[in-house]
């Protein structure tokens, strides 16, 4: 008896198989088939019988039923569904290089040009800085206001000149004195800046009874026509840490 219950209970697992892959191909196929498909499991005038294994429960409980008939499908129920869209398809960024060209029609921009381009926030005058002993010469290419923004640190002494020269060399002075003169023995001298002719006492602050530094952010003003020069020099032991600054976009070296 046992034998004859294993034995149909392999065909029984057979044949759902076969019924499954035959509603497979049907569904895939349907079509081309009738409007309507009805599919029946088991075996007609037959019981079904299940066993279902409950080894912590130390029985067998056993189910039995009827076979059971599946729903019928339309001719439009079993309309092939499309396979699973490729990669590309699904997620076209994927078939993207991993980085497009900076700009339209040329190679990727450089990590170093990326660092040290323009930042679009930033003032667009040019700024020209000297730090520690530099000087120079500039000309005045057009018609404008120079910004000057100087900053005289020193330890053992130095000194700050800014002179403007006409086109044919002469210099402009105010009350006998340079465009910016400024002086400083050491680090603790109160010596203030002197812009055309006037002494600027806002250039210098006193930390300690005694002990004065440069005020930074300072910025003088003046007009300057096209042709003019611009005449740096530095003189002394200045820190590193000195510096003049000329905004504006109309000097060149």
């Amino acid at each position: 008896m046992n034998g004859m219950n294993s034995n149909r209970r392999r065909h029984s697992k057979a044949l759902r198989r076969f019924v499954c892959a035959a509603v497979a191909v049907l569904m895939s196929t349907s079509p081309l088939l009738a409007a309507t498909v009805a599919v029946e499991m088991g075996v007609a005038g037959e019981t079904i019988v299940a066993t279902i294994e409950a080894p912590n429960l130390g029985t067998q409980a056993v189910a039995t039923g009827a076979p059971f008939p599946l729903p019928a499908l339309g001719a439009t129920a079993g309309e092939p569904v499309a396979g699973p869209a490729r990669a590309g398809e699904r997620f076209p960024h994927l078939a993207r290089p991993a980085a497009g060209p900076a700009v339209a029609g040329g190679p990727p921009a450089g990590l170093d040009d990326v660092l040290d381009g323009p930042d679009p926030g930033a003032d667009t005058d040019p700024t020209i800085t000297l730090t520690g002993a530099q000087g120079g010469t500039f000309t005045v290419a057009r018609d404008g206001r120079l910004v000057l923004s100087p900053c005289l640190r020193t330890y053992d002494g130095a000194a700050l000149t800014v002179r403007l020269l006409e086109a044919d060399g002469t210099e402009v002075t105010w009350a006998g004195g340079s465009l910016l003169e400024w002086e400083r023995a050491d680090d603790r001298s109160s010596s203030p800046a002197r812009f055309q002719g006037r002494a600027d006492p806002a250039s210098m602050r006193q930390v300690t009874p005694g002990d004065w530094t440069p005020v930074e952010g300072l910025a003088y003003e003046l007009a300057v026509t096209a042709g003019q020069r611009v005449v740096v020099e530095v003189s002394g032991r200045p820190e590193s840490r000195n510096y003049l600054k000329l905004r504006g976009d109309l000097l060149a070296r």
